[in-house]
């Protein structure tokens, strides 16, 4: 992987499997239980959900979408439009947001996902010119592990991180104290999925 990687001012990095397990199961869960088929996710339209959620505004802001993946599943993402990561990587697109611009990173059988997602985490709470960073990381990666990451990058960097602009995007709220803003992520699923709240009730 290149160490030397250059961030945009907003980075959202995304573990693959989430796309492909934990919303692959929220569209069964709850088609199941609203008794229709829900759609597919629209990325963008999720993705614009997100940073909105952390507090981005405006327009004409630069925002890369890295979607880290350990390359054994495959490039397909069939709960998602699009559905093949192929059909992202080096795309952009713009929205009333700003640009979206999308890169597939893989540790190419040299590191399991959840170090390469460690690995990108680290480069990214060390660069300063990331002002916004969004995370949402596999369902099953262990909080601890993520804390721990973000706490020794804060004790070896020479200059202190800010983790006030690290958003960490969940599906439940935290059990402990974490190093940086947590935010819920199933209320941008619902909406991008088209759930409306009184079917929620």
């Amino acid at each position: 992987m290149d160490t030397k990687m250059r961030f945009s001012e907003h980075v959202l990095l995304l573990d693959v499997s989430f796309l492909n397990e934990t919303v692959r199961q929220v569209r069964e869960v709850m088609g199941g239980r609203l008794g229709r088929e829900l759609p597919r996710l629209d990325l963008v339209e999720w993705l614009t959900c997100l940073l909105l959620d952390a507090g981005v505004r405006g327009e004409g802001n630069n925002v890369q979408v890295l979607l880290a993946h350990d390359g054994t599943q495959g490039h397909a993402l069939p709960a998602c439009l699009p559905s093949s990561l192929q059909d992202l990587d080096g795309k952009a697109c713009r929205t009333a947001l700003g640009e979206f611009s999308f890169a597939s990173i893989t540790g190419e059988g040299l590191a399991t996902g959840e170090h390469l997602y460690f690995d990108l985490l680290a480069l990214l709470l060390n660069d300063a010119g990331v002002k916004t960073l969004l995370l949402v990381p596999s369902a099953g990666m262990a909080d601890e592990k993520m804390v721990k990451v973000m706490e020794q990058v804060r004790e070896e960097a020479e200059t202190k991180p800010d983790f006030g602009r690290v958003h960490w995007f969940r599906l439940m709220p935290p059990q402990g104290e974490l190093p940086c803003a947590w935010c819920p992520v199933a209320y941008s699923l619902a909406h991008a999925l088209g759930i409306r709240g009184e079917e929620l009730k």
